[in-house]
């Protein structure tokens, strides 16, 4: 699982940009969004913003793994 780091002197413009990038990410049909935990920069007043993005593999090619169903009616 890859993660992303957001970082900002201002805690509150870290958290609205991660906001953001996490409603972009859930948008999207090819990554879910994992944990997100806020943590204070050690430096100074501003925040840190980490998410976990896990990339969803694209749907297998239609092979020999495929099931087929038939309807018959009457």
């Amino acid at each position: 699982m890859s993660s992303l780091r957001i970082m900002d002197s201002d805690p509150g413009k870290a958290r609205r940009t991660a906001d953001a990038v996490q409603r972009a990410l859930e948008a999207s049909g090819e990554v879910v969004v994992g944990n997100v935990s806020v943590v204070p920069n050690r430096r100074d007043c501003g925040a840190r913003v980490f998410m976990e993005v896990l990339l969803l593999e694209a749907p297998a090619a239609p092979g020999n793994d495929d099931q087929e169903v038939t309807v018959e009616r009457a």
